[in-house]
Parts: structure tokens; C-alpha cells; sequence
């Protein structure tokens, strides 16, 4: 059966197309969750590896693994500041443009 032979069915069998349109639409829905599981795992497994990759680089150069802990839980710390003032930059810019659309 060709492409063509699927729309003439469709054309011919409007319920077929309906049909069609809901399966692909709940494969759609359901890869959804699927897609965040795996980002999630991602950054989880990519977390994982950069720390390990961390304190395997400071032993190499003979840093103490408490010492790269700390540079690793300050790293995170700075990340974490800016990501919030990223956060808070764009919410104050939200704000000010609904303030301004609202005169």
C-alpha cells in the first residue's frame, strides 16, 4: 500500500482518520514523560560523573579529596547564586512588562 492509498482510505473512511489522528496524538502524550525521565537521568548520571571526575583530577595533582569537595560544593553554590539571579532578572522583566501592558 502506498502514501496515497492511506489518504484516499481516509478520504473515503472519515473515521479511519480520526482514528489515526488520536493514535498519533496519544504517542505524542506519551513520550512526553518519557523525554523528562530521560533528561532527568541525563543530568543526574552527567552530575554524577563530574564529580568523580573532580576528585579523581585533585588526586592527580595531590589536592586533598576534602579540600576538592569544597571547591566542588563552592562551584555549586556559585552556579546556584546565579542561576537565581537569572531567576530574578527575568521575573522582575516579566513583571515590569505586565505592569507596563497593563496602562
Amino acid at each position: 500500500m502506498n502514501p496515497s492509498d492511506h489518504e484516499t482510505d481516509s478520504l473515503a473512511h472519515p473515521q479511519h482518520a480520526s482514528d489515526a489522528r488520536l493514535r498519533r496524538a496519544s504517542r505524542r502524550g506519551a513520550s512526553k514523560p518519557d523525554l523528562a525521565r530521560g533528561l532527568t537521568r541525563t543530568i543526574v548520571l552527567g552530575a554524577v560523573v563530574v564529580a568523580v571526575a573532580v576528585i579523581w583530577l585533585g588526586r592527580q595533582y595531590g589536592v586533598e579529596p576534602a579540600e576538592t569537595l569544597a571547591f566542588l560544593g563552592n562551584s555549586l553554590v556559585f552556579v546556584l547564586v546565579l542561576i537565581g539571579l537569572a531567576g530574578a532578572t527575568a521575573g522582575l522583566l516579566i513583571l515590569l512588562r505586565r505592569l507596563r501592558n497593563r496602562r
